[in-house]
């Protein structure tokens, strides 16, 4: 007998309208026609929902994820805290999608569930986090420590209904002047700087906020570090505040790394925030884990050469 081939599709509930569980019954209805089985998964929040995967691992062959850089997050937490990992598919449906963006996944949803079905995989690096207690979290897209991260994890719900994404850099302009940066050590496996730090960056892959700022991949983490306010380092952080784009400024060091150890050298207490939600305090622990991810991502085109007569 033909063992079947069981998807499961991870969704949060109580997402928009309950947009994310028409999305599901979609999905599962195009699975069923390919002789797939969807498994629905969704959990009453964040913590509920890591337990539930991680139970249904090992009965799975593929994980589909409808959702942004958060719910991915979700998903890569619990492959990291389980020591396992199964294809994973994505139907974007965050704000940014960065990680989907960076991938060339499919925004649309119809071209996404094709993507997935196609069964072309490709492998992406991700980051592992360990906090002061020993707990494992996932980096997907991109961590965030300094003043903006503060600034963006005070941000709330209301507001971000209200106002979207320009609710960051006009609470990041506000601050110009007003908020002092942290003092933070970045240690590496070769140096330590400790840095007056307005906000600090790393990503994952090349593009942050849903901007390219450097020219390619590397398989490592990217750090971009953006130092202590000054006035005439004010146009700066406003370009970076509107866009996004880090290397075009001359107030910040960047550098790669596969292993980053971020130390609170402040007297205040300071907090990450990872793939757009709150994290822990420093300090924390990031270790690179390369081609980590197997990913649906979309086949290749062929390429067109002349033919030679």
């Amino acid at each position: 007998m033909t063992n079947l081939v069981r998807y499961g599709i991870f969704f949060n509930p109580n997402s928009g309208s309950g947009e994310s569980q028409d999305i599901m019954e979609r999905a599962a209805e195009r699975l069923k026609e390919k002789g797939i089985v969807p498994v629905s998964i969704a959990g009453e929040d964040a913590e509920d929902a890591l337990l539930k995967i991680k139970e249904s691992i090992d009965s799975l062959d593929a994980l589909i994820v409808i959702g942004g850089d958060g719910s991915l997050n979700i998903a890569g937490t619990a492959f990291l805290q389980s020591k396992k990992t199964i294809p994973i598919g994505v139907i974007p449906g965050g704000t940014i999608n960065n990680f989907a963006r960076s991938w060339g996944i499919p925004l649309d949803e119809d071209e996404a569930i094709a993507t997935i079905l196609g069964d072309h995989t490709t492998t992406a690096g991700i980051g592992e986090l360990t906090d002061n207690d020993g707990s494992v979290k996932a980096i997907i897209s991109s961590l965030l420590v300094g003043r903006l991260a503060d600034i963006s994890n005070e941000v709330r719900q209301s507001e971000k209904r209200k106002y979207g994404l320009l609710v960051y850099p006009y609470k990041a302009i506000k601050s110009i002047g007003r908020q002092k940066s942290h003092l933070i050590s970045f240690k590496t496996d070769n140096e330590t700087l400790s840095l007056k730090t307005w906000i600090a960056v790393v990503t994952t892959n090349k593009t942050v906020g849903g901007h390219t700022y450097l020219e390619e991949n590397r398989d490592a983490f990217h750090v971009t570090i953006l130092h202590n306010m000054r006035l005439s380092k004010w146009f700066s952080y406003i370009y970076f505040a509107l866009t996004g784009r880090l290397n075009q400024s001359r107030a910040n060091t960047f550098f790669d790394t596969q292993t980053l150890d971020l130390i609170n050298e402040d007297t205040r207490e300071i907090a990450v925030r990872i793939d757009g939600d709150k994290g822990p305090t420093l300090p924390v622990s990031l270790q690179w884990c390369p081609h980590y991810l197997t990913l649906f991502t979309p086949a290749p085109k062929p390429s067109h050469k002349g033919n030679s007569h």
